[in-house]
């Protein structure tokens, strides 16, 4: 957050950090809607799906 606040582009920060550009868009997303909060914290996601159940032989 802080190289994009300092005006550095989308590009270079994927270049400096290692990381790729939806990571990057997420991570700014995530602070604009949430402020610093919405960085500290994963997003949530689904849980597993349930297993199978597992067919009955006669």
């Amino acid at each position: 957050m802080l190289l994009s606040a300092d005006g550095i582009g989308t590009m270079e920060i994927c270049r400096c950090t290692g990381k790729g550009k939806p990571t990057i868009r997420r991570r700014q997303r995530r602070f604009i809607g949430a402020g610093v909060d919405g960085l500290l914290r994963d997003a949530t996601r689904p849980g597993r799906k349930p297993p199978l159940a597992s067919a009955s032989r006669p």
